[in-house]
């Protein structure tokens, strides 16, 4: 689906980070705030902290039972 887009994921080569997580069962939330941080240095980013915030997700689904 995303290779359809045109985003290629660092797995196959690409500079796009994945990290699989789940908030309901606090899974791997660790892993994506590291990436977040390694990514935002490593492109030299810099905001202010007491501004608003936004966030984009790329992929992601909706179980009808759970919201």
């Amino acid at each position: 689906m995303l290779v359809q887009n045109g985003i290629q994921v660092e797995d196959v080569g690409g500079d796009v980070q994945v990290v699989p997580i789940s908030a309901l069962k606090g899974i791997n939330l660790d892993l994506l705030t590291e990436a977040i941080v390694l990514q935002a240095e490593l492109m030299e980013l810099k905001g202010d902290p007491r501004g608003l915030v936004e966030g984009v997700v790329i992929e992601s689904r909706t179980d009808p039972h759970r919201g």
